[in-house]
């Protein structure tokens, strides 16, 4: 953790805190409110100068050369309730460890998305599949038997060997050419 950044978070925290209360919004006299909370929390006297200070580089983003001094940093953790920055610290902790087994638990929109996508283009594909195998397996076969002197379609579930010439042939085996075979009755 960075702790310039938590800084800033323990003083927009005490700010926004203070500003919580019948205080007008006002930094100098928000600053002078903390000034004399810490007071009595700590026994301290921080100057409001300090925390407007602070205000400016944490709140306003304001370019300050003061870095803030760790001691004020630890009354400002006792004035939002903490014991001490240690303590600030262990909670932030706690929170993003806390942040974290929730990201976990929970499963982002993005990886459902696909995988029901994916379900309904597998239906899809093997649906197609099912109607062509049942189209193609469903189709009848034209059989042909040999009549007089041409070729004619039959049923070729017919099994009487009566109904059936013994020379029937599978239309699928037999060109479309058939038409142009004929039986020969007279000699040349």
């Amino acid at each position: 953790m960075n702790e310039e950044k938590i800084y800033g978070d323990v003083v927009k925290a005490a700010f926004a805190k203070a500003q919580q209360t019948q205080i007008p919004n006002q930094k100098y006299k928000l600053a002078s409110y903390l000034t004399t909370e810490i007071q009595e929390i700590a026994n301290v006297m921080v100057a409001s100068r300090t925390l407007v200070n602070y205000y400016d580089r944490y709140v306003e983003g304001k370019e300050t050369t003061n870095k803030p001094k760790h001691e004020n940093i630890e009354f400002l953790c006792q004035y939002l309730g903490y014991e001490n920055y240690i303590e600030y610290i262990q909670s932030l902790l706690l929170e993003e460890k806390k942040a974290s087994k929730q990201k976990i638990t929970t499963v982002p929109q993005e990886l459902v998305t696909p995988i029901s996508h994916r379900y309904h283009i597998i239906l899809a594909v093997l649906f197609i599949t099912g109607v062509l195998l049942s189209v193609h397996l469903s189709r009848q076969k034209e059989c042909m038997v040999w009549v007089n002197d041409h070729y004619e379609v039959i049923d070729c579930s017919v099994k009487k060997p009566q109904e059936q010439s013994k020379y029937a042939v599978d239309n699928n085996e037999v060109q479309p050419e058939i038409n142009r075979y004929y039986s020969i009755t007279a000699v040349d």
